[in-house]
């Protein structure tokens, strides 16, 4: 059972993300049940409809121990075409069904 997975973001590491430039996305997932839990997966989405964006896969962990948690860094890339606007990010903890336990959102400054 996933419910008391909780995610945090860590840190940015800009407020904006420009035309060929590649940012990171860190945040920490933290297991504060009582039992292991299994396959974990941290994802990063861009959910606004800014296009030319690229985010690195996501990982599956195997299992997060009780009281721990593990950081996860997903690096996001700008295409040379970007639009000068914002765009909107969804944080996700999910289980290998789908099953979503956790989300944050925020955004970011785009320039072209």
């Amino acid at each position: 059972d996933h419910r008391d997975l909780h995610s945090f973001p860590t840190r940015r590491s800009s407020d904006l993300i420009s035309s060929g430039e590649s940012s990171k996305i860190i945040f920490e997932i933290m297991n504060e049940g009582n039992e292991i839990a299994y396959n974990v997966i941290p994802s990063v989405a861009e959910i606004s409809g800014m296009k030319h964006l690229h985010i690195s896969p996501s990982i599956l962990v195997e299992q997060i121990q009780p009281g721990n948690g593990v950081k996860y860094t997903a690096t996001v890339t700008a295409g040379k075409r970007i639009k000068t606007g914002t765009a909107t990010f969804r944080l996700a903890v999910t289980d290998t069904r789908g099953q979503m336990y956790d989300q944050k959102e925020f955004t970011l400054n785009t320039a072209r």
